[in-house]
C-alpha cells in the first residue's frame, strides 16, 4: 500500500490519496454491512469515534510524509507506533508489558532508528518537518490501534470498526483534499483503487487479529511492514540501502521474532 501510494503521490497530494482510500473503503463496506453479510454491532460509539479520528490523522500524516520523503523512511517513522501502542494499552487497557516485550519493542525501535540514519545526508540525522509529520502519524496510529483493541475486547466486530474508520477518516482528510484537489489521470485512479483495496484487506485482517492478541504484540508484529517497504523502495524506486540499513532491518525482524515467541 505504501509503495503504491508513493507512486501516485508523485502526481496527486498525499492527503487526497488518503481521502479516496477512505471513501472507496466506505463505499465498499457500507452495502456489506447494510445487507448484514458481515455482522456489525455499532456499540461503544466513543471508542469507534476515537478509532476513526486517530486513524484518520495517522493516515493523513503518513500519506503526507510518503509524498515528501522516501517511502521506506515515511513507513519506518509511522511504524514506530508499537511504542505508543504499548504505552497507551498499558495506561488505558491495563495490559501488562513485561520486560521481555519491552526489550523486543526497544530492538524494533533501534532498527527503525538505524534505517532512518542510513538515509540521512552525511553528518546529519536528516530530521525535517516531514519526519516530524511521520512521527506524528506513529503516535496517532498507536492511539488508534489501542482503540481497536478496546473495541475487540468489547466484542465489536471488524466490519463496524472498519466502517467507522473510513467514515471518520474521510471527514478528517476532506478539508485538505478540497483545498488542494488535483485531477488524477486514469493510471493514477487505478493506483488509488489498488491502494484502497490493499488498505481495506489489511485493516480487516488487523481488526480481526486484535481480537486474539494484545495490542503491544500486534504492534510489534506490524514492524514487518517497514522492512517490506524498504525492499520495494530499493528495488523499484532506487532508494538507498547500505550496511546500516541492513543492520536496522535485521534488528527490526529480530524484535518481531522475539515478540511472537513471547506471545
Amino acid at each position: 500500500m505504501a509503495f503504491l501510494t508513493k507512486l501516485v503521490a508523485a502526481h496527486v497530494p498525499g492527503a487526497q490519496v488518503a481521502f479516496f482510500r477512505f471513501l472507496i473503503g466506505l463505499v465498499a463496506i457500507a452495502p456489506v454491512v447494510a445487507l448484514r453479510w458481515v455482522p456489525a454491532r455499532f456499540g461503544r460509539l466513543d471508542l469507534l469515534t476515537l478509532r476513526g479520528l486517530f486513524g484518520g490523522i495517522a493516515v493523513l500524516c503518513y500519506f503526507t510524509a510518503i509524498q515528501h520523503l522516501d517511502v521506506s523512511i515515511a513507513t519506518l517513522l509511522n511504524f514506530c507506533s508499537p511504542v505508543f501502542t504499548a504505552l497507551f494499552a498499558m495506561l488505558f487497557l491495563r495490559e501488562k508489558v513485561g520486560w521481555g516485550l519491552a526489550a523486543a519493542l526497544a530492538i524494533t525501535l533501534c532498527g527503525v532508528t538505524l534505517i532512518t540514519r542510513a538515509h540521512a545526508p552525511p553528518g546529519s540525522w536528516g530530521f525535517t518537518r516531514w519526519h516530524l509529520v511521520g512521527a506524528t502519524s506513529a503516535a496517532a496510529s498507536g492511539a488508534a490501534l489501542t482503540a481497536v483493541r478496546g473495541l475487540r475486547l468489547e466484542r465489536i466486530g471488524a466490519g463496524a470498526i472498519f466502517t467507522a474508520f473510513c467514515a471518520v477518516g474521510a471527514l478528517c482528510t476532506a478539508p485538505p483534499t478540497l483545498l488542494h484537489f488535483t485531477s488524477p489521470a486514469p493510471m493514477q485512479w487505478l493506483l488509488i483503487g489498488a491502494v484502497a483495496a490493499l488498505a481495506m484487506a489489511g485493516q480487516l485482517l488487523m481488526n480481526h487479529a486484535l481480537g486474539m492478541v494484545t495490542a503491544a504484540i500486534s504492534g510489534t508484529i506490524y514492524q514487518l511492514t517497514p522492512v517490506t517497504t524498504l525492499v520495494l523502495g530499493a528495488l523499484f524506486l532506487r532508494e538507498p540501502v547500505n550496511a546500516l540499513a541492513v543492520v536496522g532491518a535485521a534488528l527490526t525482524l529480530g524484535g518481531v521474532w522475539w515478540a511472537t515467541r513471547l506471545a
